[in-house]
């Protein structure tokens, strides 16, 4: 089910009017962060989920959006700093997929 729902927002944020709705649904970039550090998803998935905030955070009214999603990220993960787990996630991956992919 999980799978499904990161595929869904995919196919959603990629119309304006699926960005749009994505973006005024409180919420809803932070619920796509969390599922990154979850381990029960495949490793595609992760990527997509990498995909997808990296590409909202390259649209300048998403911006903040993304950042408020790795600051909530921060704080229910209890990191020191924001993008903590991705940097660790980065630099200690066994496949070179998230390196090749960003």
């Amino acid at each position: 089910l999980k799978v499904q729902l990161i595929n869904l927002f995919e196919k959603c944020m990629n119309s304006p009017e699926g960005l749009e709705l994505v973006k005024s649904t409180p919420g809803s970039i932070s619920a796509i962060a969390l599922g990154f550090c979850d381990t029960t998803l495949d490793e595609d998935t992760r990527l997509l989920i990498l995909k997808l905030l990296t590409d909202s955070a390259r649209i300048p009214s998403c911006h903040s959006i993304v950042l408020t999603a790795f600051s909530y990220y921060r704080d229910k993960k209890n990191e020191k700093n924001r993008f903590e787990t991705l940097v660790d996630e980065l630099r200690n991956a066994e496949n070179r997929k998230f390196e090749v992919a960003y």
